[in-house]
């Protein structure tokens, strides 16, 4: 399933897909699609799930839900239990 709360959105320098739509996005827009995006999966019926993300997203969505945003390197697998 693709949700667009786990899409890359600009908050600085951004490199796009070709013909991808640039959503400009202030930290506070951010942290609220972080906090939709953390309702989203926790009324989900699956018990496991892959989210394929960007670095921004993935450091608010980390510190939401441990108070420690983690600094992921391209492709790090990361286990999160809800």
């Amino acid at each position: 399933m693709i949700c667009d709360y786990f899409r890359e959105h600009k908050i600085g320098s951004l490199n796009c897909l070709d013909n991808e739509e640039i959503i400009d996005e202030t930290l506070v827009e951010l942290s609220n699609r972080v906090n939709k995006a953390l309702e989203y999966i926790k009324n989900l019926d699956e018990k496991n799930i892959g989210i394929i993300t960007h670095h921004d997203f993935l450091l608010q969505f980390t510190a939401k839900i441990s108070n420690n945003g983690h600094m992921f390197r391209n492709c790090e697998k990361y286990i999160f239990n809800f």
